[in-house]
């Protein structure tokens, strides 16, 4: 008989903590964009933020013009990593995962949702109704 991992008590929450930077962007991309513009900007800061790490290190990794990498580089900044919140593979492989990365983790995601929850109230108190 099938046994519940003890490992799944804390991987799932980072799997919300995930959805609520993301639901956070949402919010702040609406307050001043159309529902479809925040719609499939939201879609690809999901996307961009779970490949987010690779992708800056293959682009990088060409030659580029120096305005283009100032740009990947305030992209790689701005946008979320959202793959730092993916630990199934260590729940999947058995592995231990330190306190402190796990503590990290969840300070990132409560500063980066504070951020963009911030910026959403400053931008919809400044937008007329």
């Amino acid at each position: 008989m099938g046994r519940v991992d003890a490992a799944l008590g804390y991987v799932v929450p980072f799997y919300f903590l995930e959805a609520a930077i993301l639901g956070a962007v949402a919010l702040w991309l609406s307050t001043f964009l159309s529902v479809p513009l925040a719609w499939f900007l939201s879609l690809l800061v999901c996307l961009l933020g779970n490949v987010k790490v690779s992708l800056y290190g293959s682009l990088m990794g060409q030659p580029q013009p120096p305005w283009n990498k100032a740009a990947i580089s305030v992209l790689y900044a701005l946008l979320p990593d959202l793959a730092s919140f993916n630990f199934g593979d260590a729940l999947v492989h058995h592995l231990v995962i330190p306190n402190g990365t796990l503590a990290q983790t969840a300070a990132y995601a409560a500063c980066y949702v504070w951020g963009a929850l911030f910026l959403a109230c400053y931008s919809f108190a400044r937008r007329e109704l």
